[in-house]
């Protein structure tokens, strides 16, 4: 079989970036997307999107779902684009409270994801997901293991089948300090961000091609879609010596945001070097002015619009490389 890979990064709110330019693929292939890639990977967000092919969900269904659903997914960012419309006494205070309270709870609370997950997916279990074959990551807590959840596409491949597809998408998501932690009750196992392991699946796009669908090495290609992390950095004035609320700040969390990046971009080195012009990224980075607007948890307007015009802008780059020519040769189609 042939091994045409789609990774999705995590990345919140940001992932409506990865949904636009997933529809202005599709345009161009003219067919569904699972009918082109023989499997998806997806970390957290991009998880949730991989499953939603998987089970046949339009992705202009996904995009309407961000616009429609996502301030009640993130109900009060702690910064992000409203935030920073306020007075700015007001701006200090509500960072404040809204700081010292997620030292003991999460920032959100999982309930307006998991109302918008069952609307999605229902009842469905993973072996119902029969559109396209999915791998994705999560952080397994009760064994300190990485996990991989599948659905059923190899004869070895079983341990996951009748797990609710809700369950699987809570857990990818469980990003720490915004989400709690996911208990799986089947297995009463707890869960964590796939970011943990890894918010860029590409390489595990590639392994699994490799080991479970027999695809031979010179045959698979993998298409990498992220969600405009850039590459986060600390300024030169910064002092080395930092503590506890310098890395796990809520309001920045440097530690989860430095260590979502770091793998991301070691990920697009090793697979470059592993299948050169095989594989290709659709990512980029904002402006400054801008990088305050797409925060993980920001669902406002000015967000969405952001994300929205550099999806566009990007797929158009994209459009003129030689990977696109060559893996998807038709003609855009025309855009609504």
């Amino acid at each position: 079989m042939s091994g045409n890979i789609l990774a999705l990064s995590g990345g919140g709110f940001r992932g409506l970036y990865t949904v636009r330019v997933l529809r202005r693929l599709e345009e161009r292939l003219e067919k569904p997307l699972a009918d082109h890639f023989d499997l998806i990977t997806g970390t957290s967000i991009g998880g949730i999107i991989a499953l939603g092919i998987a089970a046949g969900i339009p992705l202009k269904t996904i995009e309407d779902t961000f616009h429609e659903k996502g301030r009640s997914i993130f109900p009060k960012p702690i910064g992000g684009s409203m935030h920073r419309k306020m007075w700015k006494p007001l701006q200090w205070i509500r960072s404040l409270f809204l700081s010292v309270r997620a030292i003991f709870n999460p920032i959100h609370s999982a309930s307006g994801l998991e109302a918008v997950l069952i609307e999605l997916f229902g009842d469905r279990r993973m072996k119902d997901l029969v559109r396209a074959k999915v791998a994705v990551t999560a952080a397994n807590l009760s064994t300190g293991s990485p996990k991989m959840f599948k659905t059923p596409h190899h004869d070895e491949i079983y341990l996951d089948e009748n797990l609710k597809v809700v369950d699987v998408a809570l857990a990818t998501s469980a990003a720490p300090v915004f989400f709690p932690i996911h208990q799986v009750s089947e297995s009463n196992t707890f869960f964590a961000d796939g970011a943990l392991m890894g918010n860029s699946p590409g390489l595990f796009g590639w392994l699994e091609a490799k080991t479970r669908l027999n695809v031979p090495e010179d045959e698979i290609y993998v298409l990498s879609i992220g969600t405009l992390a850039g590459r986060p950095s600390i300024s030169s004035a910064t002092k080395p010596e930092q503590g506890v609320f310098f890395w796990l700040n809520p309001r920045r969390p440097r530690l989860m945001t430095f260590l979502m990046s770091q793998q991301e971009h070691l990920t697009d080195y090793m697979l470059k070097l592993l299948l050169n012009d095989r594989y290709h990224l659709i990512d980029g980075t904002v402006s400054d002015e801008a990088t305050g607007d797409i925060d993980l948890d920001d669902a406002s307007d000015a967000a969405a619009s952001t994300l929205i015009s550099h999806a566009e802008k990007h797929f158009s780059d994209f459009t003129n490389s030689v990977y696109c020519k060559t893996h998807f040769p038709r003609e855009a189609a025309t855009h609504a």
